[in-house]
């Protein structure tokens, strides 16, 4: 986590925590003795390399407390992106109004040519950046080649371990574009609880306001049946009750753009990070169909059929956060889009893990300071009871995890209302201490010193305030010297040479 400075130096900081004159190993407490930064940089995993101080839990057992009995399948028709939902707590009228009201403050912006609002930035911003492929539940994109199965070439299916998929897998992804990986079981237990009942699909928007349920083929529910590979109808997408496994990935974004927010510069940084890098998913799709697996998904429309929160933190990518709607990770912080989908290709587990991240979430709070529609818990601690939302009980979150609950629905209302595109002011993306330029040493002193202990949390969080991390100037953004897409690739990079 970058919270200090990169001209503070190592004995200001040790000072600082009390530990003068201990030299640098002293820093991590209770960690294993480390010969050179190498060392502390990486830790040896099978399947990827994760800092050292990132500690695997057991499975079913992530940071966030989880209470399996409470917690049913979630209804993704729900979330705040829906109309319906939405409606639910502030009124149709309103709701209908907002997206007028949306296109008038942001044309005023405009007008004013305000920062962030400039004919650059509109050219930026307003250019589509989503990959516009077609796309099937089971069969994949539509509109580019499909591998040939092993049947159609003739030869068998390809066979290794669990181990050896799982880190085959691993390579493939990361050669394009994901940066974490994370993999589970499809078993019992991640179907009666966290395969989602129905996705989202084409229920956005105000299409199902006065007429909700809306009907299967808008958004077809998530069903179990014996078979031998997963298909969909107009009114069901299958998943076969035979072995499967869920794959979780992160997709790096560019943390300078999120610091725009809440100019449309901000949003660029949110879709047009995660888009651009749609060729991960086409290709990972017809490599398993090359070696002689299924992938089920439907990344194009961003309805899979584990929202990614659930998966990124079973699978150990990441840990839950005090802002719920992203998932924080050791390498990159919460700037990432996250991916899942399934597959029958055996693969090994990864385990949920503990970088002391949730536990800072705790301490901090800058997310809710800074939220200007007050829709973030500003709680001292988590709490199993989900709050009223305009005298009305929760309909968009599922139940069964304690946690700091956001009110996603006036969120996306404040948004609209002020003129934000894509429903979302995204200023709890721009100030959270974990989105910060982190190659100084002191900043892995700050990530080891975290994960090992909660109690210099607060100090960590004064000092970010201090150095004013956070928002920028969109305008300033024309002028910097990042690399290609925004992205540090040389983050997780190990091997290659990187850091030798």
């Amino acid at each position: 986590m970058s919270v200090f400075h990169s001209t503070v130096s190592r004995r200001d900081f040790m000072k600082g925590l009390g530990f003068a004159g201990v030299g640098f190993g002293g820093a991590a407490l209770t960690s294993p003795t480390f010969h050179d930064l190498d060392e502390v940089m990486a830790s040896s995993k099978s399947i990827q390399k994760r800092p050292w101080y990132v500690k695997d839990r057991e499975i079913y057992n992530p940071t966030i407390d989880v209470d399996w009995t409470m917690l049913e399948r979630y209804d993704s028709r729900l979330t705040s992106q829906t109309a319906y939902s939405r409606a639910q707590y502030f009124g149709k009228q309103r709701v209908i109004n907002a997206a007028k009201k949306n296109a008038e403050v942001y044309a005023q912006r405009v007008a004013a040519n305000e920062p962030g609002y400039t004919y650059r930035a509109r050219a930026l911003s307003e250019v589509p950046y989503k990959i516009d492929v077609a796309h099937t539940w089971a069969n994949g994109p539509v509109g580019i080649a499909q591998a040939k199965t092993p049947e159609e070439r003739g030869e068998p299916k390809w066979t290794g371990t669990p181990e050896e998929a799982s880190q085959m897998l691993t390579a493939v992804l990361r050669h394009r574009g994901a940066t974490l990986v994370g993999y589970g079981e499809l078993d019992q237990r991640m179907r009666d609880k966290i395969v989602l009942a129905y996705p989202r699909a084409s229920t956005s928007g105000t299409n199902f306001i006065d007429s909700w349920p809306p009907p299967a083929s808008a958004a077809p529910p998530y069903v179990y049946e014996d078979v031998v590979k997963g298909y969909e109808t107009t009114s069901k997408r299958v998943i076969p009750t035979k072995p499967m496994w869920y794959v979780a990935y992160f997709t790096q974004m560019s943390k300078e753009l999120f610091r725009c927010a809440p100019s449309p510069l901000g949003s660029v940084g949110n879709v047009g990070g995660a888009y651009v890098n749609m060729n991960t998913y086409c290709h990972s799709f017809n490599f398993q169909r090359y070696l002689g697996y299924q992938m089920l998904t439907n990344h194009v429309d961003g309805d899979e059929p584990i929202a990614g929160g659930p998966g990124e933190v079973l699978s150990g990518v990441g840990e839950h956060t005090r802002q719920q709607l992203y998932t924080i990770t050791p390498e990159y912080g919460q700037f990432g889009r996250m991916f899942v989908f399934l597959t029958d290709l055996p693969l090994a587990p990864t385990k949920p893990i503990d970088a002391g991240i949730w536990q800072f979430c705790h301490s901090c709070g800058k997310c809710a300071k800074s939220c200007p529609a007050s829709a973030i818990s500003n709680e001292k601690e988590p709490t199993w009871d989900q709050p009223m939302v305009e005298g009305k009980p929760t309909i968009f979150h599922p139940k069964g995890i304690r946690a700091f609950w956001q009110d996603t629905e006036t969120c996306s209302m404040w948004s609209q209302e002020n003129g934000y595109v894509n429903s979302s002011c995204k200023i709890c993306y721009a100030v959270c201490p974990f989105n910060n330029n982190d190659r100084a040493l002191v900043h892995e002193i700050v990530k080891t010193t975290m994960a090992s202990t909660n109690i210099f949390n607060s100090f960590f969080y004064n000092m970010s305030e201090v150095f004013g991390y956070g928002q920028m100037d969109p305008e300033k953004w024309w002028d910097l010297s990042l690399p290609a897409q925004g992205v540090d690739t040389t983050r997780i990079a190990y091997d290659g040479g990187y850091r030798r």
